[in-house]
């Protein structure tokens, strides 16, 4: 979501995704010590609150077509601009246009994408990030659409796997993409059984999408994670491991900060009030393989909760 002008007041944007944490790995260790509790009072203000990984975010996308030509570089006092309005983080859609039929990624490509995430970190400012070969065609969409087969896809995801890991200071999330109008996993040739018949998805199609998601998880360090766009992604791709531990807590409060109280536990039994923001993200774990958490943010009304695209300060 971009603004044009700087969002001045105290609240929060929301993405609806399904956050797909890299692979947890757990040891016993010694028990911690409980932390004294501190009481702070904040004051109000009406100034601008940059707020890192959070927020509204301006969309700045790229292109590498066959011949080399088509990619602008990350100018860097665009994004100090950004991030002197309170605006910490962009999106980027790389377009990989080039690479559609080929395996391998060229060097200077590469180099080109490092320099982004370099000038992001200079201006300080994140980029959620998301590769993608084909932005669209003509409309009304028609087969062939052009994007990449499988193989081609964890190709590249090898190859882009030190760079994501050497970047994740400056990538919040990574989204999906790959697949693909767009990146955003419909218009496909490749990952559906019937390109004319986008909307029955068969469980090869499906296996052929996991196996994306996996290798996302496998080239990203265990702190970040993977967006899916749809409640159908989310869905098969959580209900195609069951049993699944629920170790989670069920939510936690937004707002100065992005995880504060009230918590969505059974221990925290702190009213929830009017205004309110509590971003509610129930997940399920695999042991010593990865997890999967849908968030999404909701306002305390006084008929009940709402959710934040929808709330109107009723």
């Amino acid at each position: 979501m971009s603004l044009p002008h700087p969002f001045r007041s105290l609240k929060v944007a929301v993405v609806t995704a399904v956050l797909v944490a890299a692979p947890i790995v757990t040891a016993a260790g010694p028990a911690a010590a409980t932390p004294a509790q501190q009481t702070v009072a904040y004051q109000q203000s009406d100034a601008i609150i940059a707020n890192p990984e959070r927020g509204f975010d301006h969309t700045i996308n790229t292109h590498y077509y066959a011949d080399r030509t088509g990619y602008t570089p990350l100018d860097e006092q665009t994004l100090a601009g950004y991030r002197a309005d309170g605006i910490t983080q962009i999106v980027r859609v790389f377009y990989m246009e080039k690479f559609v039929h080929t395996r391998r990624l060229d060097r200077a490509w590469l180099r080109l994408v490092q320099q982004d995430f370099n000038t992001a970190r200079r201006a300080g400012v994140s980029i959620i990030t998301r590769f993608a070969y084909i932005e669209s065609k003509p409309w009304p969409p028609t087969p062939p659409y052009g994007d990449a087969d499988l193989s081609t896809v964890l190709a590249h995801i090898r190859q882009l796997t030190p760079l994501l890991r050497h970047n994740s200071d400056v990538i919040p999330v990574l989204q999906s993409g790959f697949i693909g109008w767009w990146g955003e996993g419909y218009y496909t040739d490749y990952f559906a059984s019937d390109p004319a018949n986008l909307g029955a998805l068969t469980d090869e199609d499906w296996a052929k999408r996991r196996a994306v998601v996996q290798a996302e998880l496998r080239a990203l360090p265990s702190d970040r994670s993977i967006q899916l766009r749809t409640p159908q992604m989310k869905q098969q791709i959580v209900e195609a491991f069951p049993g699944g531990e629920f170790p989670h807590h069920g939510g936690h409060g937004v707002g100065l900060t992005s995880f504060e109280a009230p918590h969505v536990i059974p221990g925290d039994t702190t009213p929830f009030e009017r205004g309110m923001a509590l971003a509610l993200e129930p997940g399920v774990y695999y042991r010593g393989r990865f997890g999967a958490r849908v968030e999404e943010i909701y306002v305390v009304s006084d008929g009940g909760g709402v959710e934040l695209r929808t709330w109107r300060g009723a």
